[in-house]
């Protein structure tokens, strides 16, 4: 008995700290309204220009709501330009890599890892240096990235405000710069946020990145109970869904929906075999879907074994990282030719 209240106290530490509090109070709060100072939209690109801030001063700022009009960080020894909005850049821009990012708590949880932590707002700072750093998103001269993300209060599990988050963004980047060939670089929910895009929403000169993607919530809390509190109960997880009161299990049926995502989308995602948190059949199973709705060479899927890598951390690895420029090169957009030529 102790051992199962040990572990039940475990999972609920954890779906809190990963989603929030689990009260239905949420349900009475002032209905939230994305634009760009909601989302805390920047522009980031590549400049020659000396640091003025570190990456821990930029995100802290954002984190207090006071995020600055620009700072100039350094990524991996080059300095880069986060402009507050869709800056001029963006407007000229031949690429825009879009980034969506996963859930971003600033607590420490119950997991497997020393470092199981989640940063609240200001999450997406680190989600683009990451990614640039990883080489995932090659910024040039013709190409900015624009990120966002907003305090994860609102567990929904990349339901209704997420996705109208995303979808408000992109609209914004479109009209900016209807010409431009958007990228999504999304990991974990904001990979499922960015399936649930395309196919609610007429995506054009698209491409998506898919990192360690889940496809439903009802998929996703069996994994959490098995890998972080150590045993699973049907009960207890059907109750754990149904705590959250912004959670709709009748919305949570995007593989229904594939069949909507244009059939023009190049979509390339990745997963880690035996991630705690997305079990490998149900990554082979809907991206099989997925590329069934959109024959030919239009998806690309990486997989490989590393048990070392934490859950979204899939572009650590070397062998990803030239995946996916491998995937640029073949569909014609900008990559790293040292990873691959």
């Amino acid at each position: 008995m102790k051992n199962i209240r040990a572990s039940l106290f475990k999972l609920l530490i954890f779906t809190s700290a990963l989603c929030g509090s689990i009260s239905p109070a949420h349900a009475s709060r002032t209905p939230f309204r994305p634009n760009e100072t909601t989302l805390n939209v920047m522009t980031v690109s590549r400049v020659h220009q000396k640091p003025t801030m570190t990456e821990r001063d930029l995100v802290q700022r954002i984190y207090r709501n006071r995020m600055p009009l620009q700072a100039i960080i350094d990524i991996e020894g080059t300095p880069y330009l986060y402009q507050k909005g869709i800056a001029s850049c963006a407007q000229n821009a031949e690429y825009i890599y879009l980034m969506s990012r996963g859930y971003a708590r600033r607590k420490k949880i119950a997991g497997p890892h020393k470092d199981d932590h989640f940063i609240q707002k200001g999450g997406c700072v680190i989600h683009t240096r990451d990614r640039i750093a990883q080489n995932v998103v090659p910024l040039s001269e013709k190409s900015v990235a624009i990120t966002f993300d907003y305090k994860d209060d609102y567990p929904n599990f990349g339901q209704k405000r997420d996705i109208s988050c995303l979808s408000h963004v992109y609209d914004a980047v479109k009209k900016s710069n209807p010409s431009a060939h958007i990228i999504i670089v999304s990991e974990c929910l904001g990979a499922k946020v960015a399936l649930e895009l395309a196919s609610r929403h007429p995506l054009d000169n698209t491409t998506i990145v898919l990192e360690s993607p889940f496809f439903k919530a009802e998929e996703l809390f069996p994994m959490m109970a098995a890998n972080y509190a150590g045993w699973a109960n049907a009960s207890l997880l059907k109750w754990s869904l149904s705590a959250f009161a912004h959670y709709d299990k009748a919305q949570d049926d995007l593989p229904n929906r594939f069949k909507n995502i244009a059939p023009h989308i190049h979509i390339f995602a990745c997963h880690r075999n035996k991630d705690p948190l997305l079990h490998d059949d149900c990554f082979e199973t809907h991206m099989k879907a997925i590329t069934n709705h959109l024959t030919g060479n239009h998806v690309t899927c990486y997989r490989f074994d590393d048990t070392q890598e934490l859950h979204s951390s899939t572009f650590r690895w070397p062998g990803c990282q030239r995946a996916v420029n491998e995937f640029y090169k073949k569909h014609g957009l900008p990559y790293h030719a040292h990873l691959i030529d």
